[in-house]
């Protein structure tokens, strides 16, 4: 839903469902189809929103989650099979935590009921060398 990959048009498809994303206080949006990987920060209606809980390095990011209207979720597009079809960004917009173009995967761990980590690997690395990585920390 988030990327600023130039091709990008998520106009109605945010319109329905960030809404719902938002309502029940969803940690990590994933997404596919466009052809990169990005990762934001945490964000809503195009507004980065959570300053005061992510880490300096913009890896760690953590939040009280009993007050669902008051967290955004991360949004992360892996598009990365197809990664050289075309490379049209638009200037970084806030809410870019972090994109590239290469090929590569992603590894989803999920721990418990609070801590999810990612790990983003290009194809060309081992599986220890990640090109991207966070965490969120949920504390209820």
């Amino acid at each position: 839903m988030y990327s600023s990959d130039q091709a990008t048009d998520s106009g109605r498809l945010q319109q329905e469902l960030e809404p719902l994303i938002i309502k029940y206080g969803v940690d990590l949006a994933v997404w596919g189809h466009m052809h990169c990987y990005e990762r934001t920060t945490p964000v809503k209606y195009n507004n980065f929103t959570d300053r005061d809980h992510f880490s300096s390095d913009g890896k760690i990011y953590q939040h009280n989650a009993t007050n669902f209207n008051q967290t955004s979720p991360i949004h992360l597009t892996i598009g990365t099979a197809g990664a050289w079809i075309h490379e049209n960004w638009i200037p970084t917009p806030e809410w870019s935590q972090t994109r590239y173009q290469k090929y590569g995967f992603g590894k989803l761990y999920i721990h418990n009921a609070t801590h999810l980590e990612f790990k983003s690997i290009l194809s060309n690395r081992t599986a220890s060398d990640e090109e991207d990585y966070f965490m969120i920390i949920r504390q209820f």
